[in-house]
């Protein structure tokens, strides 16, 4: 997971570095490795974990990322790199790669932040709880009968056939079944379309969120003529309050399947795909 941020100021290495090694102390996850201990594969939390800052000489920003852009050894400590690109307009990049294996994007947003705080002097709490206790969290909730009976929800709406979304596109345009290639597409709405439905709905107490969930499920099924649509939705993952500060990998992917009956009003359907 690569971070790339123009320094429009002086460059102070050693202060970087001291960053850096107080952010290591601070977050478990910056001094993780992972390793096989009988039969498992598990987590191992390291001391004294030092990041230097590489310094990299380079006008073509591009293929100087490339170069710094490596392969991680999952046994070896730690698992993030740091470098500072030096072009000769001197214009300074610092460069930060991270294994998503002990990072997710709201973990970037913390990294980023704690990072310049202490970059310019400020001070940190220590954190209260670490990746470790929520991943002890999620073990043990496996031994319970509410994981059990969640489980049963899911396996049961996946029964059957899964459904595969059929666009309508041609054939060659078609990415292969097994190819990982992917693309964004960004879009504005303005705030005058969307925001008397969004009015409509909080008087239901649906969420911004189950509205805009409800208009795309149905705007797939317009496109494809289908039914039964399966929706990849990413969550956060950190269900308490004291994760939100954490490093570590806690994004989920749920794939909610949404069974559409085209004789229902959409406020009736918004509300069924808020109940998720």
């Amino acid at each position: 997971m690569p971070l790339a941020w123009q320094i429009n100021e002086e460059f102070d290495k050693a202060r970087a570095e001291n960053a850096l090694s107080v952010l290591t102390d601070r977050h478990e996850s910056l001094r993780t490795s992972f390793k096989f201990y009988k039969d498992r594969y598990v987590q191992v939390v390291n001391d004294n974990i030092n990041i230097k800052i590489e310094e990299i000489d380079g006008d073509d920003i591009d293929l100087a990322l490339r170069k710094f852009i490596k392969p991680f050894d999952l046994a070896n400590a730690p698992l993030i790199r740091c470098g500072v690109i030096k072009t000769k307009g001197n214009k300074n990049i610092l460069v930060l790669d991270i294994h998503h294996i002990i990072c997710d994007g709201a973990s970037q947003m913390n990294l980023f932040g704690d990072f310049l705080k202490l970059y310019n002097g400020d001070r940190l709490s220590p954190l209260k709880i670490q990746y470790k206790d929520y991943a002890e969290w999620e073990h043990q909730i496996k031994t319970t009968d509410y994981y059990l009976t969640q489980r049963k929800f899911w396996l049961k709406s996946f029964e059957g056939d899964i459904p595969t979304l059929e666009l309508p596109v041609g054939k060659e345009n078609l990415l292969g079944v097994n190819n990982e290639s992917g693309a964004n597409q960004s879009f504005a709405i303005k705030k005058e379309a969307y925001e008397p439905i969004f009015h409509a709905l909080k008087a239901e107490e649906i969420t911004v969120f189950s509205g805009f969930c409800s208009i795309v499920v149905l705007f797939l099924s317009q496109l494809s003529g289908q039914e039964d649509i399966v929706l990849g939705i990413n969550t956060s993952g950190r269900m308490q309050d004291e994760l939100q500060p954490v490093i570590g990998m806690f994004a989920k992917t749920l794939p909610i399947r949404h069974k559409i009956d085209t004789g229902m009003p959409f406020k009736d359907y918004a509300k069924s795909i808020h109940q998720y």
